[in-house]
């Protein structure tokens, strides 16, 4: 049933009428507002506390000591974590609670057992854990999976402790600085710099004297690559100046690189002249053999380096120097130097395996070195942002 009701207003009262319902969609509209605002809040999708989006991603790694396996756990719009850890003596995964604080401090409990470790530059956590039921306790470590292949590298440590790298880069993914560590304690580093007219590698030691320096003036070729730098390295009884050219294939592989080298001598200005010619062979993308040739003064070697690779292994680390030519496209199987006119050096072989990421980088380079009776085995560790 439809009423019509016929309403007599006058002009004043209609002009009360409309200022009443004007005011009352305002207050409508506010308190719509309002509710929409606290739906958002209340919204579990809401997007993460701005102090949380660098540590967002998933992080993996391994505990030890009275118990040992691996774990993980995601970061994602919430400051509410869940740890998972599989027990390898226990052949069990647990699951414990757990939040993070905004320097990056981290807490998991569940079971009687808790883990507390700290999250630093945004990707390495490493802390301990314990169970007070069993009277047992150990520590654990790991990193931030990379999130893309275009992933910067960040940092290389050797296993032991005894030397990392850490890269630095500007807002357009160039390296800016790398700093040498060792034993924790900075000591050397070098810092790259983009001019109006060249690009220049700089290696400073660690009193921030200067040993070596590249410079590549601009502008670069057609393919982005330098095909011309200058190189000083001053040395303890001698100073070394390069003149370098360098010869690219249509893939941007380097292939050759001539060095016309000027020695001169500390104690009594001596000079000594020469060349430096490295050729560069490829075999489907991949560096196989390097040649190179060495006559300065009365010092003559040629020296040869052979690759082989893991061809179902692509390397996806980061080119920290792109203008100076592409890298091999897959992982190092092993590489052989055969010296040659330099009695004091003997024939060094280098064999590698990897442990990866999930999207496949490289996350431990295993290195075998055999050079003569001396055989040994280092470690190098590959973060990423």
């Amino acid at each position: 049933m439809l009423i019509f009701i016929e309403i007599n207003l006058n002009q004043t009262d209609m002009k009360s009428m409309l200022k009443s319902i004007m005011i009352l969609g305002m207050i409508t509209l506010i308190l719509h507002s309002a509710c929409k605002k606290d739906d958002k809040d209340n919204d579990t999708g809401n997007p993460a506390p701005e102090w949380l989006i660098p540590y967002q991603g998933t992080y993996t790694g391994t505990y030890d000591g009275d118990d040992w396996g691996t774990w993980s756990f995601i970061i994602a719009d919430s400051p509410q974590i869940m740890l998972e850890a599989y027990s390898e003596p226990d052949n069990e995964t647990y699951t414990y609670s757990g939040t993070i604080a905004p320097d990056g401090s981290m807490e998991f409990s569940g079971l009687n057992v808790i883990f507390s470790g700290t999250i630093t530059d945004f990707m390495h956590i490493s802390g301990t854990w314990q169970n007070s039921a069993y009277n047992v306790s150990g520590t654990f470590e790991g990193w931030k999976e990379p999130g893309s292949l275009n992933s910067l590298l960040i940092q290389i440590n050797d296993a032991d402790g005894d030397i990392s790298l850490i890269y630095e880069y500007d807002n357009n993914g160039r390296n800016i600085k790398t700093q040498y560590y060792s034993n924790n304690t900075p000591s050397n580093y070098a810092i790259r710099s983009w001019y109006s007219d060249e690009i220049t590698y700089t290696y400073y030691r660690e009193d921030a004297s200067v040993l070596y320096q590249y410079r590549n003036p601009l502008p670069l070729n057609n393919m982005g690559l330098s095909e011309y730098a200058t190189y000083i390295n001053y040395r303890e009884n001698y100073t070394r100046y390069d003149t370098c050219t360098s010869e690219y294939n249509s893939q941007g592989y380097r292939t050759k690189e001539i060095r016309n080298v000027t020695l001169i001598y500390t104690a009594n200005n001596d000079i000594e002249k020469g060349t430096e010619i490295r050729t560069y062979i490829y075999t489907n993308d991949n560096l196989t053999q390097l040649l190179l040739d060495y006559s300065v003064g009365s010092q003559t070697h040629s020296d040869i380096y052979n690759y082989t690779y893991y061809t179902e292994y692509i390397d996806y680390r980061n080119i920290i120097a792109p203008y100076l030519g592409k890298n091999s496209k897959n992982l190092h199987k092993q590489l052989e130097i055969i010296y040659s006119g330099e009695s004091t050096l003997t024939n060094t072989i280098y064999d590698y395996s990897y442990d990866f990421y999930n999207i496949g980088f490289v996350k431990d380079e295993h290195v075998q070195v055999s050079s003569g009776t001396s055989n040994y085995e280092y470690h190098n560790i590959y973060y990423y942002k």
